[in-house]
């Protein structure tokens, strides 16, 4: 495979595999996941069909929002990435 422009086409490309694998794997193997749910009872795997991307600063903003205290987190991964890209 050759990336021709931008690293998004290798995320499209692993995105609609997942999706396949997914899909095919509902639809053939129905029988085999109804005898392990009864075995080992479990709910369906629910997935997008299109997955969500987010971008840099979304990501960034999420992380801000989830952690209490975001210091430790922001200067050790975020802060160099941020630099990095900015």
């Amino acid at each position: 495979m050759e990336i021709k422009k931008h690293y998004c086409e290798v995320m499209d490309i692993v995105d609609k595999l997942f999706v396949t694998m997914f899909d095919s794997l509902n639809a053939s193997c129905k029988k085999e996941l109804e005898a392990i749910g009864r075995q080992y009872p479990f709910e369906p795997l629910k997935y997008l069909r299109k997955t969500l991307w987010l971008t840099f600063q979304e990501d960034v903003q999420m992380l801000k929002c989830a952690v209490v205290d975001s210091e430790p987190i922001w200067n050790t991964y975020v802060a160099p990435l941020f630099l990095y890209f900015y």
